[in-house]
């Protein structure tokens, strides 16, 4: 069996052994004597996502200390989705996104950016019917391509009229966990033209019907950054292990991570506290 073959038959094989993500230990609380960055909910209509209350989708954004909507060029903009089971909050809820980029703002370990925290389902359907929902490669793909629709073509252009970010792919990323790693690499690695660097924390990896991720061009992706990491206990390793491998033989410059752990927040935090301190260090993004 080829590479490309072993590759589509591991990502077909049902996985057991995630789903609604593990609850989170306690969080560390903001520390008061530094700086804080600011957390704003914004909503939108949608023509795209199918099930929210009279199409009204939300994202939640996280601008940094000192955030100045008149500087330019404008601050880089981090895409962070969510998992499945998870919604618009979970990332600051439960994976404490906010306290983790004070922290590392403040230590000089990260550059000042832009957070946009979208509701990461293209179908609430693909929420309210249950796990069985990840044995179906037609739902599965409905999820991401509409997911895909409603960040393109309505966050982004929201976040870039409300916000001051950066337009350009080189400050421009794209992360997520489980299905928000499925999503994030999914997108991120058909649209290079809009994102230079891209994440997967734990991701859910299955084929998406439109978006064929064993055809890609190292040339035309030019990526930054292509981080993909796993927990060693978590039973999506394998099928992350297959695609990374892919990745290689591709000629892609991915960086692998796996650190000791399940399918769950602790892993996601210390990825995210990992991934984000590489963002955006060769650029002339603006500083608080």
């Amino acid at each position: 069996m080829n590479s490309k073959a072993l590759f589509l038959a591991l990502l077909l094989a049902p996985c057991t052994g995630f789903g609604q993500t593990a609850a989170a230990p306690s969080a560390p609380a903001p520390t008061p004597e530094i700086p804080h960055g600011t957390l704003h909910r914004e909503t939108y209509t949608t023509k795209f996502v199918k099930g929210l209350k009279a199409n009204q989708g939300t994202f939640v954004v996280y601008t940094p200390p000192g955030y100045d909507e008149t500087k330019k060029p404008g601050y880089p903009v981090l895409y962070l989705l969510h998992g499945w089971g998870g919604g618009v909050d979970a990332w600051v809820k439960q994976g404490q996104a906010d306290v983790f980029l004070d922290r590392m703002l403040a230590a000089g370990k990260a550059k000042p950016m832009v957070v946009v925290m979208p509701l990461g389902y293209g179908d609430m359907t693909f929420l309210s019917n249950g796990f069985e929902v990840w044995r179906d490669a037609e739902q599965i793909s409905n999820n991401v391509n509409r997911f895909s629709d409603t960040l393109l073509q309505e966050i982004i252009p929201q976040v870039q009229k409300s916000y001051d970010i950066a337009t350009d792919r080189e400050h421009t990323a794209i992360a997520g966990l489980s299905m928000g790693g499925l999503e994030s690499l999914t997108i991120g690695l058909r649209h290079p033209e809009l994102f230079a660097s891209i994440g997967g924390f734990s991701s859910a990896i299955f084929p998406v019907t439109g978006q064929d991720l064993t055809k890609l061009d190292p040339k035309k992706e030019n990526l930054k950054l292509l981080w993909v990491a796993c927990g060693t206990d978590d039973d999506l390793l394998s099928v992350n292990r297959v695609f990374e491998m892919h990745l290689q033989q591709e000629g892609l410059p991915v960086t692998v991570v796996e650190t000791p752990g399940q399918h769950a927040w602790g892993v996601w935090r210390n990825n995210f506290r990992a991934f984000v301190p590489l963002l955006f260090q060769d650029d002339a993004a603006p500083a608080n």
